[in-house]
C-alpha cells in the first residue's frame, strides 16, 4: 500500500511540475485582460487550466457561459456547462456576487465538439492580434478560447466572430455556433435567468433587472434588458 501511496504521489509531482513548464500562448490583449478572466475564474469555483493534469483540456468562453471538456484518452469525454451572471448588490450597485448554475456536458456532445475543433483546426488559429484585418470595436463581446496538454497552454480571444467575413473568423464563428445549437445555450441562458431572484444582474453590457409584476396571482416573474 506504501509503495502504491509513493507512486501516485510522484506520478502528481511530476505532472505538476510538467504544468508549470508548459508553452503558453496569448495576446497582448490578453495580457491585461487574463487576470480578471483569472479572477472570475476563480469566483467561480473553476481551475486554472494552465495547471490541468488531463490530456487534452478545453474551455469555451462567451458573455455568460463556459463550456468545459476534459479527456484523458481521447474516448470518453468529461465536462460541464457553467451560466452565470453578475448580481449588482451594495449601494450604488458598485459591489457584485456571481451567481451560476452548472451542469454535466457528457462523451456524446462533448465529442461532436471537439470533432469540430479538430476538423476547424482551432487549434492552429491565433488569437485576433494575430489575424490580419480582424475587425474590432468598442461595443460588443468577446468569444474565448482555451486549450490546454501536458505540454503547452493557450488562451486566445476573438471579439465579435459573428461580423468578421474572412476566414478564420467565418470558422470561429462556425464552431461557436456548433456550440450553440449542440448544448442549446441560448434557452439554457433564458431558463438560468427565469430562476434567478429578484434583483439587479449586469452581464457585459447588458443589463437586466428581474421584478415582481404588480396586480398578478403570486406574482410572475419577467426580465427587462
Amino acid at each position: 500500500m506504501s509503495k502504491k501511496i509513493l507512486l501516485l504521489f510522484c506520478m502528481s509531482v511530476i505532472l505538476s511540475a510538467a504544468a508549470q513548464n508548459r508553452k503558453r500562448t496569448e495576446g497582448s490583449r490578453l495580457n491585461v485582460e487574463y487576470p480578471i478572466a483569472e479572477a472570475n475564474a476563480k469566483e467561480l469555483g473553476l481551475k486554472k487550466l494552465a495547471d490541468s493534469e488531463h490530456r487534452h483540456h478545453y474551455r469555451f468562453s462567451t458573455e455568460g457561459q463556459i463550456v468545459e471538456i476534459w479527456t484523458d484518452d481521447d474516448v470518453t469525454y468529461q465536462g460541464f456547462l457553467l451560466n452565470y451572471i453578475y448580481h449588482r448588490k451594495g449601494k450604488g450597485g458598485y459591489q457584485h456576487n456571481i451567481l451560476s448554475k452548472k451542469e454535466s456536458v457528457y462523451t456524446d456532445k462533448a465529442k461532436q465538439i471537439i470533432a469540430m475543433y479538430d476538423s476547424l483546426a482551432l487549434n492552429g488559429i491565433p488569437t485576433e492580434e494575430r489575424i490580419a484585418n480582424w475587425q474590432k470595436g468598442l461595443d460588443g463581446g468577446d468569444d474565448i478560447v482555451e486549450f490546454a496538454d501536458r505540454d503547452s497552454y493557450s488562451i486566445k480571444t476573438y471579439w465579435e466572430p459573428a461580423v468578421q467575413e474572412r476566414i478564420p473568423g467565418i470558422y470561429i464563428k462556425k464552431f461557436f455556433n456548433r456550440l450553440e445549437v449542440v448544448f442549446q445555450l441560448g434557452r439554457k441562458y433564458k431558463s438560468f435567468q427565469n430562476e434567478l431572484p429578484i434583483g439587479n444582474y449586469y452581464i457585459g453590457m447588458m443589463m437586466v433587472t428581474k421584478t415582481v409584476k404588480f396586480g398578478a396571482k403570486g406574482g410572475s416573474s419577467l426580465f427587462r434588458k
